[in-house]
């Protein structure tokens, strides 16, 4: 499966609570933009892994473990039979030629406002 998430701007967001799965429900406001990034989920030929993880493009801090498309997968395996996945997720950005964001992100804070949550949505 390929799919190409699209970016957003949040334009207002609000955390109305944690749940108890460790979740958010949130409001929020978002204006779409023409870019995307990049995800492709296939089957994993290796049974000795749940998943493979692949992260490329636009560096996405912090531990692979947490990221949202980990969690999730992990989270949809407890309730249902998923076959191991190769996950790879090319993030597009500033360092992007293909894909310049300098004229609606202007200041480097301002490229945190792109919707990370939007990889995990499309699945």
């Amino acid at each position: 499966m390929l799919q190409f998430p699209n970016c957003k701007i949040n334009i207002g967001l609000n955390i109305l609570r944690k749940r108890e799965d460790g979740y958010h429900d949130l409001a929020t406001v978002f204006y779409p933009i023409p870019l995307h990034d990049n995800l492709e989920i296939k089957r994993l030929s290796e049974q000795d892994e749940p998943y493979r993880l692949l992260l490329s493009g636009n560096k996405i801090e912090g531990n692979p473990e947490s990221n949202l498309i980990v969690r999730v997968y992990n989270d949809l395996k407890q309730e249902f039979n998923l076959p191991p996945l190769d996950i790879h997720l090319y993030k597009r950005g500033r360092e992007d030629p293909h894909q310049d964001l300098n004229m609606l992100t202007p200041r480097p804070w301002a490229s945190s406002l792109l919707g990370c949550e939007k990889s995990v949505s499309v699945v």
